[in-house]
């Protein structure tokens, strides 16, 4: 009889196939593939009960059968892009220890192998996994080696004809048939199977969705509030507290092809977004519609950003005691020249070029014509951007404020509710059952089924912060205009040096978002991005600054 524990699930059946709750007794090396947090449970036609719980990496399990209980703790951890090992313990009177080892170098290929030692023997169990078609069919073959033969052997598969449903069946050296069936719907699934002599059933219920058997259509609800830094924000234990821009962008662009998704509802309130960020966002909007899904866009109050936001939406709704305001666009700098006159203090600068303006609010009390110039192109510029979205609105500017009323009668929304009122506008839009999910609290993945690591990866760089030489970090101390992220010659010219000589990065994206700074930092930096891009494709992606030693190193 084989020692392995049979689960119901597909997953459990080889040691080439093991990951998550179903890894832990079968190859406790899977519970490194896919972490996340599962609870499963089994039972047979003998009365037999077994409890797995995994929680990322680490497995717990108790089983009891005629009164005798089975209990312990297992682990798993990634070796390396492809390799992963593990181990489980019992903590009953067995003793029992298996090691596992799983090796998933490709998308059509696994391997699996568990050392079992209990008190009485010692066995090898060695398994290959294939999918020939992708995930949707998976081929495996196992056999379990003792030290002076072959104790058994498994073959079977499975075939996966409508996403979230498993059919599969397998063949062991006794002759035995065994048939079965998974099926899954998000976050739950069943699973039940069987020969001519005994009958398994299964649940579980994990924290990341599966595919579902039975699809649900779902609206993806977007609450733009504060900002959105270049630089994720980081916090207890390395959990991401605040998403960057990138992640913004990358999550609406992905969940804008996942087809059981049918629209997007933006919640916007007091938002600070760059002008670059305000027409990156709005390009994925478009896309968004682009494929199929409806945008609904709802603010309190839409200030020229945020209206040209929403005016990439098919419907745009206003608090009824809001307003739209669309005032023009200006630019206003401060000076500190007379202040710092007041106080003594002579500043001296070398300055190339009538149009560097930045040193300008500290040697002068007023606005050179140059610098004047040079933001009037670019307000045009972006006032040229705003009114291909947003039509007539020359036309718009000369009135500039408008109250709910008028923004209805004016067309420039098309109702005016409250932010309550939302759940019945998307009934109204989204007729049937929907399910709604928040962006960023809902689960960002699925359980991971493909079993290959990327080979080849586009490295994702940001530049965003004054350049000064040294390390990249914040400012310890908080200086008014003096304080702030910087970005450091060595940080960055250590990280280009390492994306060079990794042979699995085949590009770099740079986003830079810099004022400029050091002129020998940014020479540091140019250098070595240039040397980067001898060897490999380096893109550059500009935010909302790149001025000075920041469009240098671009």
């Amino acid at each position: 009889m084989w020692a392995i524990i049979l689960m119901t699930f597909f997953e459990g059946l080889s040691v080439s196939t093991a990951q998550r709750s179903d890894a832990i007794l079968s190859n406790p090396a899977g519970l490194g593939f896919s972490p996340g947090i599962e609870l499963t449970y089994r039972g047979d036609a003998d009365n037999k009960h077994n409890l797995m719980l995994a929680m990322w990496n680490i497995g717990l399990f108790y089983s009891v059968q005629n009164n005798v209980k089975r209990y312990g703790i297992a682990e798993g951890i990634k070796l390396s892009r492809w390799m992963y090992g593990g181990f489980a313990y019992h903590l009953d009177d067995s003793k029992e220890l298996s090691l596992g080892l799983l090796v998933r170098p490709f998308d059509f290929l696994s391997f699996g192998y568990r050392f079992n030692r209990l008190k009485e023997k010692s066995f090898n169990v060695f398994g290959l996994g294939l999918r020939p078609l992708g995930e949707y069919l998976t081929i495996f073959g196992d056999v379990m080696l003792t030290k002076d033969s072959i104790d058994n052997y498994v073959i079977g598969g499975s075939i996966e004809p409508i996403k979230g449903l498993k059919l599969y069946g397998f063949y062991n050296k006794d002759k035995e048939y065994h048939l079965g069936i998974d099926f899954a719907v998000d976050f739950i699934r069943w699973g039940a199977s069987g020969s001519k002599d005994t009958q398994n059933y299964s649940f579980s219920v994990s924290r990341e969705p599966r595919r579902s058997f039975i699809p649900h259509k779902k609206v993806i609800i977007v609450r733009l509030e504060g900002g959105f830094s270049e630089i994720r924000g980081y916090g207890f234990l390395g959990k991401v507290k605040k998403p960057s821009f990138m992640d913004l962008v990358i999550l609406l662009d992905s969940l804008s092809r996942e087809k059981d998704i049918k629209g997007f509802v933006f919640v916007l309130k007091p938002a600070y977004f760059s002008l670059a960020q305000l027409e990156e966002l709005k390009n994925v909007i478009g896309k968004i519609r682009e494929n199929g899904k409806k945008v609904i866009f709802y603010a309190d109050v839409y200030g020229i950003g945020g209206y040209f936001l929403a005016a990439s939406a098919d419907y745009i709704y206003l608090n009824p005691s809001g307003d739209v305001m669309l005032p023009g666009l200006s630019s206003t700098s401060l000076f500190f020249r007379r202040a710092l006159d007041k106080i003594g203090v002579k500043p001296e600068f070398d300055r190339i070029g009538r149009y560097k303006s930045a040193v300008e609010p500290f040697i002068s009390d007023t606005m050179s014509k140059y610098n004047r110039e040079q933001i009037k192109v670019l307000l045009g510029d972006v006032y040229n951007i705003m009114k291909e979205s947003i039509g007539g609105l020359d036309s718009l500017l000369e009135t500039a404020y408008f109250n709910a009323e008028e923004a209805l009668r004016y067309n420039l929304v098309d109702g005016l509710i409250y932010e309550s009122d939302l759940d019945s506008i998307i009934k109204q839009e989204f007729p049937g059952k929907v399910k709604k999910e928040r962006l960023f609290t809902r689960t960002p993945s699925y359980v991971r089924e493909k079993w290959g690591a990327p080979r080849s990866y586009i490295a994702y760089v940001v530049a965003d912060g004054s350049i000064v030489t040294g390390k990249s970090g914040e400012s310890p101390i908080p200086i008014p205009l003096l304080s702030g992220r910087r970005v450091g010659s060595e940080t960055i010219e250590k990280i280009f040096e390492k994306l060079r000589k990794n042979k699995n990065v085949k590009a770099v994206v740079l986003r830079v978002n810099s004022p400029g700074g050091s002129a020998l930092a940014s020479e540091i930096m140019w250098r070595a991005i240039k040397r980067c891009a001898e060897k490999k494709p380096v893109i550059v992606s500009m935010g909302g600054v790149a001025a000075s030693g920041g469009y240098y190193i671009s």
